[in-house]
């Protein structure tokens, strides 16, 4: 008969170290799976607890913002006045849709958007406060919709009075009791007259995109045509034209952006000296 051996000390200490390696392997895939998705997404949540609405930049699709008008004299008994802009997004464009119809300058859009949805709740004032008259919440300063569509709930923050020292306002939720602290630069980010928010090119064609072009001026008047890429002719002359020179010209043109705008319907051209243009 075969006697068992008693295990060696050498292969204890194997069997030990396979257990302990065993141990640390599942401590580390525990660890990793929580600081790769558990705890990302807990510091997600709690982050998106602390902001005011609960969309992100990308998903909005409708934006409203109403201002309140505070005139050098204002009528106590006067029912407040709001001035109203709505915006919409069209494709991966935005549009102003009032006051005025026009395209919108998507990156001025984009950071109104980037400070609604990034502002944070600093401090919860008042939990439940009997009066909002205390923080201007009665007739808010400024009022911000923002939707995911048209048939989405709305999302509503209320803007009030700026706070007694530091950079901040009051501000609440629509619909919810709390009154919070948020960083005054909200208020601010949306407080911007709508031809900020114009897109402001002239011309919608690119340099590659320009075939043919007829300048007249005082001296008189001639016609550009692209024969080939970069290759331009002088049309009427049938005489090859100094590319350099061209697109130096042309480029100011092309790259044209409107500083504000004076007239919507463009009447009265004379007195813009527009009847007959340099």
């Amino acid at each position: 008969m075969r006697k068992e051996t008693e295990p060696t000390s050498s292969m204890k200490s194997f069997r030990t170290t396979l257990i302990l390696l065993g141990v640390f392997g599942v401590l580390l895939a525990w660890y990793l799976g929580y600081e790769k998705k558990i705890k990302v997404d807990n510091n997600k949540s709690d982050e998106r607890a602390e902001q005011l609405v609960s969309l992100d930049k990308d998903s909005i699709q409708e934006v409203e913002i109403y201002k309140l008008k505070k005139p050098d004299k204002p009528d106590p008994k006067a029912a407040p006045e709001y001035t109203t802009l709505k915006l919409r997004k069209s494709d991966k464009d935005w549009l102003i849709v009032a006051p005025i119809e026009y395209k919108a300058d998507t990156s001025a859009v984009n950071g109104i958007l980037t400070s609604i949805t990034t502002t944070k709740q600093e401090r919860t004032v008042d939990e439940k406060p009997a009066s909002l008259e205390p923080f201007g919440l009665v007739v808010p300063d400024v009022k911000i919709v923002v939707r995911k569509d048209s048939a989405a709930p709305a999302q509503e923050i209320l803007v009030g009075g700026d706070t007694p020292v530091e950079f901040f306002a009051y501000a609440k939720v629509a619909g919810k009791d709390p009154v919070y602290k948020v960083t005054r630069s909200l208020k601010s980010s949306v407080d911007k007259p709508v031809k900020d928010l114009r897109h402001k090119d002239i011309l919608k064609l690119s340099r590659d995109e320009l075939l043919e072009a007829e300048i007249v001026n005082s001296k008189g008047s001639f016609v550009m045509k692209k024969t080939a890429p970069n290759t331009w002719l002088l049309a009427r002359e049938n005489l090859p034209a100094d590319t350099t020179e061209w697109n130096r010209a042309i480029d100011p043109i092309i790259q044209l952006r409107a500083a504000d705008f004076v007239s919507e319907k463009g009447e009265n051209l004379a007195a813009f000296g527009l009847a007959k243009p340099t």
